[in-house]
């Protein structure tokens, strides 16, 4: 029986769909995927560590093999170039639906629409960012936050919030506050001063961290770039962290165990200083009944 759906393709980013590990990102467009597949074709354009193609649940996946041992700005950059040439070896799809600002779609000539998951964080980058703003048909954005910005370059902006499955997260009433819960990769941005500083100050209470430790990071972006890119200041809060008898360390979480996570913790503290478009953790935990605080800044009182 011949396809009828209408070809969709989405183009994602660097980490691997399905998430590994979560990823706010990845994580939207699984769920663009998982609950519009039986009215779509789907394809999915991202990265991870073979590069082959492969198709799961009925979404065609077609992966760049990603060099971890490269710069962030020249991973990108492969990653982009090799996005460009298998879009314009394959134009036949009803809508193009972009999720990163570092591809320059606009120069094939294709008409897309793009959803801006944050804001550019670096020079070089942001000229590329804006480029990609301007020339897009339609932008989405999780927030009022970022749309704010985004229509600097382009009125045609619709906010559609984050979601989560409420299937996949249940809601369990908190009775206790004694397990403090943060979920979120290791770096300034994410507030780890303020973690160090609450659990010094709260030694009555646990606090447990999810995400990459540095030595884990090292591991996954090479020891040459933790040594050159994570500033020693960092590194000397996990190891006061590390210090404390009430903080305990787990790695990254593959994304379906995420409930699990959730069902562990009493309270979870978002106290990001880098202002945040949508935290998913967010919306998550408070869908399991976990309650929050975080900090007033970017899109969390949204």
């Amino acid at each position: 029986m011949r396809n009828t759906k209408e070809r969709v393709l989405i183009v994602s980013s660097l980490n691997s769909i399905p998430p590994v590990v979560g990823g706010g990102r990845e994580v939207v467009v699984q769920n663009i995927t998982n609950s519009l597949r039986r009215k779509f074709d789907f394809t999915v354009i991202c990265g991870n560590d073979c590069g082959i193609r492969s198709e799961i649940d009925g979404v065609k996946y077609d992966y760049v093999k990603v060099n971890h041992s490269l710069s962030p700005k020249k991973a990108y950059s492969y990653f982009s170039k090799s996005v460009l040439k298998k879009i314009s070896n394959s134009k036949n799809f009803g809508l193009v639906h972009l999720n990163t600002l570092c591809i320059p779609l606009y120069k094939l000539g294709v008409d897309y629409i793009l959803s801006v998951h944050n804001l550019p964080t670096f020079r070089d980058y942001e000229k590329k960012a804006i480029l990609c703003i301007k020339n897009a048909k339609r932008v989405i954005t999780p927030s009022k936050y970022i749309a704010k910005s985004v229509k600097r370059y382009n009125k045609k902006v619709t906010i559609i919030p984050n979601c989560v499955d409420l299937g996949q997260f249940k809601f369990s009433k908190r009775h206790k506050l004694k397990r403090i819960g943060f979920i979120g990769r290791f770096e300034t941005g994410k507030g780890i001063e303020t973690l160090l500083s609450i659990a010094k100050k709260l030694p009555e209470l646990n606090f447990i961290v999810y995400g990459f430790t540095p030595q884990r990071l090292s591991k996954h972006y090479s020891e040459r770039l933790w040594a050159k890119g994570i500033p020693n200041h960092v590194k000397k809060i996990f190891e006061s962290l590390r210090s404390c008898k009430n903080v305990s360390f787990n790695p990254p979480v593959a994304y379906p165990s995420m409930p699990k996570v959730y069902k562990k913790i009493d309270l979870l503290i978002s106290p990001s200083v880098f202002p945040e478009a949508f935290g998913l953790v967010i919306i998550e935990a408070m869908a399991s009944g976990v309650p929050v605080i975080a900090t007033d800044i970017g899109a969390h009182r949204e």
